[in-house]
């Protein structure tokens, strides 16, 4: 279905996720590779999700390019996600991986909805303040909450921080804002939205387990994508976890397709 001019549903998903997840190859010694053909990046970190292949259309030879991947990631130590996207080419790219070790690990259902047709947030819980993240003094508690989050090295601080200025967090112009649960000085619950080609995208939503059960995750959510729509009445755009489509569904949200990520060992998102 298309959503705005030749746009369909699954451009928005794909093109929305692309656009933040290449600045995670932007970082401090890291490295992006960004062609018609693949999109992939590396990092200092070696651990998931910090290095990965996200987008895939190679019509042919195929498997040199996915034999020349898995060398790479394997000579670097690194292991590494392999996205396989709705519009993911060759038609065979989930079999190749598993030929070479990787197995599917999460399937993403990717979801739309219009923004101003979504619930209002509500009030926060109480003692719970949500604010976007701004300050110097937020910004540093938002990577120390990421890398609670995905159980990073502390040493990967620096290259996190370093993806935050890629971000340009705080700035008026930037694509991306974060906002950010606090229950007095901890920082409970955490939401993205990134904007790009007329699309607001939700990631990172996540919830610390004391804060959990009473609807923080549901309120910030809709809290971060009105405050970024605006009354625009834009496309709003997710690739849920499988346990929080429901979440996602009583919000408004609906499925349009699978995005599928296969990797050498247990992971989620």
């Amino acid at each position: 279905m298309a959503v705005s001019g030749e746009v369909t549903e699954i451009e928005a998903l794909e093109t929305n996720l692309w656009s933040l997840w290449a600045n995670f190859g932007r970082g401090l010694n890291s490295r992006l590779v960004d062609t018609p053909k693949l999109m992939w990046f590396e990092t200092p970190i070696r651990a998931l999700p910090y290095n990965a292949v996200m987008r895939t259309k190679v019509a042919r030879g195929a498997e040199a390019e996915v034999d020349t991947l898995f060398a790479h990631f394997e000579a670097a130590g690194k292991p590494f996600l392999w996205l396989v996207h709705p519009s993911a080419q060759p038609d065979n790219l989930a079999d190749l991986l598993a030929a070479r070790g990787f197995e599917e690990v999460e399937v993403c259902p990717g979801m739309v909805a219009r923004i101003n047709g979504l619930p209002e947030p509500g009030p926060a819980p109480e003692s719970i303040e949500i604010r976007e993240v701004l300050s110097s003094a937020d910004q540093d508690a938002m990577v120390d909450f990421v890398i609670w989050r995905w159980d990073a090295p502390q040493e990967a601080a620096a290259y996190l921080a370093s993806v935050r200025e890629q971000h340009h967090l705080g700035e008026a112009a930037s694509p991306t804002r974060v906002w950010m649960a606090w229950k007095g000085n901890l920082a409970v619950a955490k939401a993205i939205t990134h904007e790009a080609n007329g699309v607001i995208g939700l990631y990172g939503v996540a919830t610390r387990p004391e804060a959990r059960g009473a609807g923080l995750g549901r309120q910030i959510c809709l809290h971060a994508l009105r405050e970024t729509d605006a009354g625009r009445g834009k496309l709003g755009v997710l690739h849920s976890s499988p346990m929080a489509v429901n979440l996602y569904r009583r919000m408004g949200f609906h499925e349009v397709a699978p995005f599928r990520l296969f990797a050498a060992g247990a992971f989620h998102i």
